[in-house]
């Protein structure tokens, strides 16, 4: 990955956000053995092991996800900012933040993912962020999809998609409880929003304990 400072900077901030509980390396062999979901039929580290073995490559450790929800937001931001140049952005506290960054240390390339105006997800590379690649990869353009597929093809567990996959279904039911709830809390449909943003939350505490439903609801922490 391309820095401006040092790698001891690099992994000076990584440590720092690790012990925050902001930052996972979720291909780590530690994190996917404790993590042991089945995939395919098989383990995640079983199964990631596999590709690697079939496919000739090493996907091992490549990926880190950083949750932007600090408690020292702007210092933190300022050290991602310096150390990765092409996340200038995050100081700029006019713009609306993503909640998630992907480091992939294998292309060099940053992903950040969110939920924003009406809580509709989007994803964008941190060094193009005009260039909205379409939220759910089902609608992306071809090119942007191209894009996608080139960050996540170490990806053998899903991670991102998964990320992404709960973020817009935290962000519909979101949307759903602030626009179509008529405030009888014994309806299906209260019951399905309702659920949805547990299910999506469970799955960000997997990874991030401290993940909180309040701070990823865009219409409530603008």
């Amino acid at each position: 990955m391309q820095t401006t400072q040092s790698s001891p900077a690099a992994d000076e901030l990584f440590a720092q956000l690790r012990k925050t509980g902001h930052l996972v390396d979720a291909y780590s062999e530690k994190w996917l053995a404790e993590h042991d979901d089945e995939l395919e039929g098989c383990s995640q580290l079983a199964l990631v092991k596999q590709k690697n073995t079939e496919l000739g490559t090493d996907s091992l450790n490549h990926l880190l996800v950083v949750y932007l929800q600090l408690n020292n937001k702007q210092d933190m931001e300022k050290r991602i900012a310096a150390v990765f140049p092409q996340t200038s952005w995050l100081t700029d506290s006019s713009i609306h933040q993503p909640d998630f960054l992907f480091i992939n240390l294998f292309t060099q390339k940053i992903l950040c993912a969110g939920l924003g105006k009406n809580n509709r997800l989007f994803v964008f590379e941190a060094d193009n962020r005009s260039n909205e690649l379409g939220g759910p990869v089902h609608l992306m353009n071809k090119k942007n999809k191209k894009l996608f597929e080139e960050f996540t093809k170490l990806d053998y567990a899903s991670v991102v998609i998964e990320f992404l996959e709960n973020l817009e279904k935290l962000g519909q039911s979101n949307y759903f409880l602030a626009n179509e709830w008529d405030g009888d809390d014994e309806s299906d449909e209260f019951m399905d929003a309702d659920e949805g943003i547990a299910e999506a939350m469970s799955f960000f505490k997997t990874f991030f304990p401290t993940a909180d439903a309040g701070d990823l609801d865009a219409e409530l922490s603008d």
